[in-house]
């Protein structure tokens, strides 16, 4: 029978950077790429310590002085520098309306001293800040940009994150499988230059992106590995959001509740406003889950204030599509058929997996609204087109679905059809992908 379509806790941004701290972020090796005083290096050295224990409100502190100190000196280069620190600052806290105004101007002065790696290092913040903002288009184009760039000048840690981003812009197109051999050579490139950090919250991508696949104990590990290993705040708050995700869907909503308010707390502390949203909604799933659906209706009210408030459109279709949930499972089925509609027609910000929960979500309130025939026409109407780049296990799950309306409105043969195509397609899965398809 069709699985409860309310959407499983979602999991951290993959996006480029994901976090951009270390907009400078040399290996060891070579702490000071532009040339400045190490009076001035150490500054930014100082930074990006703050950055990677999560005490953002002393980073941003030491980086408001030291562009007051550049204006009054004159100095483009240090300017330079300072703007594009607090272009990657801003973006990681979330805020990326700022971050997006700050970069454009660190590139001009970069393009002005032409400084070719400060010009790659403000294309990786306005690439990040227009993914936080739903600007996917741009955001994909700029990535291409620093790709070009990075391969031009022989940067391959910049060659690191431009991939790193690409295999987020095909995510977001629903190519997940595409995106597994850029995520692996960004991987690669970063444990060449034995950057742990970086190389951490690579790995977090890509076990998003096994999961996406239904590889879920690949998965699993990677995410117990950077919640152990890694040094960074943001990585090991993202692993933490995304553990919870599995101890909740394997039946230990109590220790998925821990990992939560760990990662909660994480972000909190460092003032970040965007990846403090994943274990927010995944709190608000949890709280419907357990039937507390005024408390859910709470916390996605908060949210859904705070992505209107910061842009963050994507985020927003994902709250929308949690309140749907909850208005439909508290019988208000015009309310969550207009709620699941106001997702579907807000445009590039919805990637094709929230899309994809938007159709399930609307065809079962339309089911008890109108029948189950408009509920199958929706499906292989609007879910259908998009199956090919979501992966096999939502193939399954659509053939589920579907064949179930089709039982239910009287015609068994052509359930029957969907079902066994459903089970051999099921062959070809791995465990967990079988569990996603058929729950």
């Amino acid at each position: 029978m069709p699985r409860n379509h309310f959407p499983a806790p979602r999991h951290a941004a993959l996006a480029l950077g994901g976090l951009a701290l270390l907009v400078l972020g040399p290996p060891a090796r070579a702490r000071n790429p532009f040339g400045i005083p190490d009076r001035d290096a150490a500054v930014f050295l100082r930074v990006d310590s703050l950055n990677n224990r999560g005490q953002m409100r002393l980073a941003f502190g030491m980086l408001d002085s030291t562009l007051r100190a550049a204006r009054a000196r004159g100095d483009r280069r240090l300017e330079m520098i300072a703007l594009l620190y607090q272009a990657a600052n801003y973006g990681m806290t979330g805020h990326a309306r700022t971050s997006e105004a700050t970069a454009l101007r660190g590139i001009a002065l970069a393009e002005a001293l032409r400084d070719s790696q400060g010009i790659r290092v403000g294309v990786r913040s306005l690439a990040l800040a227009l993914s936080n903002q739903g600007r996917y288009q741009e955001y994909r184009r700029q990535c291409d940009h620093l790709l070009a760039l990075s391969l031009a000048g022989g940067d391959r840690r910049n060659e690191a994150f431009a991939r790193w981003g690409i295999s987020y812009s095909l995510i977001t197109a629903g190519n997940t499988q595409g995106a597994i051999p850029e995520l692996q050579r960004a991987l690669e490139l970063f444990r060449q230059q034995k950057d742990t950090n970086f190389e951490l919250a690579v790995a977090t991508s890509l076990a998003n992106a096994y999961d996406r696949l239904g590889s879920f104990e690949r998965a699993r590990r990677l995410y117990l590995e950077v919640a152990g290993r890694s040094p960074e705040v943001h990585a090991r708050g993202w692993a933490l959001n995304n553990l919870g995700l599995y101890e909740f869907q394997f039946g230990d909503p109590s220790a998925a509740v821990r990992y939560w308010e760990q990662a909660f707390e994480l972000f909190r502390h460092m003032g970040d406003v965007k990846d403090i949203l994943d274990p927010s909604l995944n709190m608000a799933w949890a709280q419907f889950e357990l039937g507390r659906n005024d408390d859910a209706v709470a916390t996605l009210s908060r949210t859904l204030a705070d992505c209107r408030a910061n842009g963050f459109r994507s985020d927003e279709a994902a709250a929308l599509i949690q309140l749907a949930a909850i208005q439909r499972a508290q019988g208000k089925l015009e309310e969550s058929d207009s709620t699941y509609g106001l997702v579907l027609v807000m445009g590039e910000p919805v990637t094709a997996e929230l899309r994809a929960r938007a159709l399930q979500g609307r065809s079962a309130a339309l089911r008890r609204l109108a029948g189950p025939g408009a509920a199958l026409d929706l499906l292989d109407r609007e879910l259908r087109p998009l199956l090919p780049g979501l992966g096999p296990s939502w193939t399954a799950e659509w053939r589920c679905q579907t064949g179930g309306l089709l039982l239910e409105a009287g015609r068994p043969a052509e359930a029957l059809a969907r079902f066994q195509a459903a089970l051999q397609g099921s062959q070809a899965l791995d465990t967990g992908q079988r569990l996603r398809a058929m729950r």
